[in-house]
């Protein structure tokens, strides 16, 4: 199979580019004034197209191949990147199951300390009710305090 080098312009690239020149000076020299000019001006536009497809002809075989040859490599990094988003999404899950028992933990500490500081409130509230009972208010509003 012969291939085409299409990174260096070849006669076949040289020669769309010089006529792709013209035709930019053949537009530019249009005026239409009559109907053979506006006839000539239609032929102009035929060739013009037949340029155009040309063109395009000319590179779908590489833009096809440079596509091909992209997705290709996407699939390759894609399963090299594989185990790595594997294994990245159960370190992420290990992570999240340690950061809920930390969690767990630290509301369950919590909220034991609010129960110890709940009944030594009682507790004090109890003995400050208990002096208070007996008379001695001095040493029931310390303990209220």
């Amino acid at each position: 199979m012969n291939t085409i080098d299409k990174t260096q312009p070849n006669e076949i690239e040289k020669d769309l580019a010089y006529t792709a020149e013209l035709s930019v000076h053949e537009a530019q020299a249009v005026t239409i004034i009559t109907s053979e000019d506006y006839t000539f001006a239609s032929q102009l536009l035929i060739e013009h197209k037949k340029r155009i497809k040309a063109i395009k002809d000319y590179w779908d075989q590489p833009k096809s191949a440079a596509k091909l040859a992209h997705q290709a490599l996407c699939d390759k990094e894609k399963a090299m990147l594989a185990p790595f988003t594997q294994a990245e999404t159960i370190i992420k899950g290990a992570m999240v199951i340690y950061q809920r028992k930390v969690d767990d933990e630290r509301r369950l500490a919590e909220r034991e300390a609010r129960r110890i500081q709940q009944e030594e409130a009682e507790r004090l509230m109890a003995k400050s009710i208990q002096a208070e009972e007996s008379g001695d208010t001095t040493r029931a509003n310390v303990l209220m305090a």
